[in-house]
């Protein structure tokens, strides 16, 4: 008998979402509701800014990353989409290249690089890929 699991809004947004050449492509920005095709889509945010949509029946897995199944051209992906003033464009923002300071408590899914909060059982950062010590 397979295990249904169920993954809240807040579990898939903000995940970096992987294509099949092994490139990272974006962060899951918000998640939609098709009614017609019954199907769940992604909203993806590239650095860029730019957005473009994934449905649930191209992505393959979703663990610390979603992994999709196929490649993802990142020099044709749609104009970006206007967002209203009052969202800010920070959803994707570069590690940072020092560590956070020693004295910092360690608390589970916190990356030591770049200060990210994961999930408590991640065992790789979301945002720059580190390993998470146990």
């Amino acid at each position: 008998m397979a295990m249904t699991k169920f993954l809240s809004k807040e579990q898939i947004i903000g995940k970096q979402v992987i294509d099949s050449g092994a490139r990272t492509v974006g962060t899951v920005r918000d998640l939609t509701f098709d009614l017609v095709n019954r199907e769940i889509a992604l909203t993806v945010a590239l650095n860029d800014q730019r957005e473009f949509t994934v449905t649930s029946s191209e992505v393959v897995g979703v663990g610390d990353v979603i992994l999709l199944n196929r490649v993802i051209d990142l020099a044709t992906t749609p104009p970006a989409v206007k967002r209203a003033a009052t969202v800010p464009p920070t959803a994707v923002k570069a590690a940072p290249t020092s560590a956070p300071p020693a004295e910092a408590p360690a608390k589970p899914g916190l990356c030591k690089v770049c200060s990210f909060q994961n999930d408590e059982k991640a065992k790789f950062c979301i945002k720059c890929g580190t390993k998470l010590t146990s």
